[in-house]
């Protein structure tokens, strides 16, 4: 319906905005070529163009994470398509992957062995990063197309479902 579009673009637009940043919680996250079967950390920069990373048809690429702090931390990536469409890429239930696999201990450095290949739709993707001490969702979030998850909410989970306008 109508409504249900404008809720997903209501998500959409304030995801795509979302910055919120905290020295507290600081992870680096980068997306890592596949060449034959592993991880090709020498080639990571050279296909940075003004800042941003360019990937081709059929690319294929691992996440790799490292938390840069003295506390165990969760991690959960979105992917915001070109096209308006919002992917949950880790926690995905398809790769599988669970949100209490995410957690990256202090100091800890992880590659993701889940690949990701690049196809259409083309443009500008944007990889939103959310970072917390406690475990998070938001594949639920990112599924639920602004209805309201059942289970206990974190509070990055709640000001989601707020800016979308999602009630119990």
């Amino acid at each position: 319906t109508l409504l249900d579009q404008l809720r997903y673009y209501r998500q959409y637009t304030f995801l795509k905005a979302l910055e919120i940043n905290d020295p507290a919680y600081d992870v680096a996250v980068r997306l890592l070529p596949v060449i034959n079967g592993k991880a090709d950390t020498s080639r990571h920069h050279a296909r940075i163009n003004q800042g941003m990373l360019e990937l081709q048809n059929g690319d294929l690429f691992y996440i790799s994470a490292k938390n840069n702090t003295h506390r165990s931390l969760y991690l959960n990536i979105l992917d915001l398509q070109p096209d308006g469409l919002i992917n949950a890429v880790l926690p995905n239930k398809a790769f599988p992957v669970l949100p209490s696999e995410l957690q990256l201990g202090a100091g800890q450095e992880r590659v993701f062995p889940y690949v990701l290949k690049i196809a259409p739709p083309y443009g500008k993707e944007t990889y939103k990063i959310f970072v917390s001490a406690k475990e998070i969702d938001m594949e639920t979030i990112a599924l639920s197309n602004g209805s309201r998850p059942r289970a206990n909410l974190s509070a990055v989970q709640e000001l989601v479902n707020e800016s979308i306008g999602a009630t119990s």
